[in-house]
């Protein structure tokens, strides 16, 4: 979820102007925070095996809340939406949690965020990416894909640049091959609309 990862279902929780009665966006926002690697200060960069295992179990609580949330606050093709997008997620961040390889590869291209002075510039990308979100409400319905497309490449160039100067080419290229994977399901879908 660390990808801010669970960037599409922000990108489409957020071009929503219509939930069912009694349900917050906050919900979703709260949700997706839990879970979140950049923009949530309070994550927890884990360093061995056990904090690896209280990362993925973060992650987990974070996808069932986005996945409850879906089930009972949105309907349609949103939901529908949603739902594939969570489990896009679900998809790459259990693999990083399963896979003992890929476990490894995550730690170690996690380590140089260790360093707290080394994690903020994720996180203003992130909330620079947040802000750019809530305006979709007020963009054309038609308008909101490509816009949409325009922020998810400006957070995901952010992170690019941030990454490289804070700890190298490898990890820029690991994270943006993560972030990719999360998404590019969601989008290929988007695009047959």
């Amino acid at each position: 979820m660390s990808e801010k990862n669970l960037i599409i279902i922000f990108f489409l929780i957020q071009s929503i102007s219509y939930v069912l009665c009694g349900c917050e966006l906050k919900e979703a926002d709260d949700c997706g925070m839990k879970g979140s690697f950049f923009g949530n200060r309070d994550v927890l960069v884990p360093t061995n095996e056990a904090e690896m295992d209280k990362h993925c179990g973060l992650i987990r609580e974070s996808l069932k809340c986005l996945n409850d949330f879906t089930g009972n606050c949105l309907k349609g093709f949103v939901q529908t939406t949603i739902k594939m997008a969570v489990g896009n997620a679900d998809k790459h961040l259990m693999k990083r949690c399963d896979n003992s390889e890929d476990r490894k590869e995550f730690l170690k291209h996690v380590k140089c965020l260790t360093d707290k002075s080394k994690m903020e510039p994720m996180h203003i990308c992130a909330e620079k990416n947040s802000v750019m979100m809530e305006k979709l409400v007020d963009v054309a319905l038609e308008d909101r894909i490509p816009s949409g497309c325009c922020i998810f490449h400006s957070f995901q160039e952010c992170i690019r640049k941030n990454m490289k100067e804070q700890c190298g080419d490898e990890a820029k290229d690991y994270w943006d091959e993560v972030i990719n994977e999360i998404v590019s399901r969601g989008f290929n879908f988007v695009h047959l609309f």
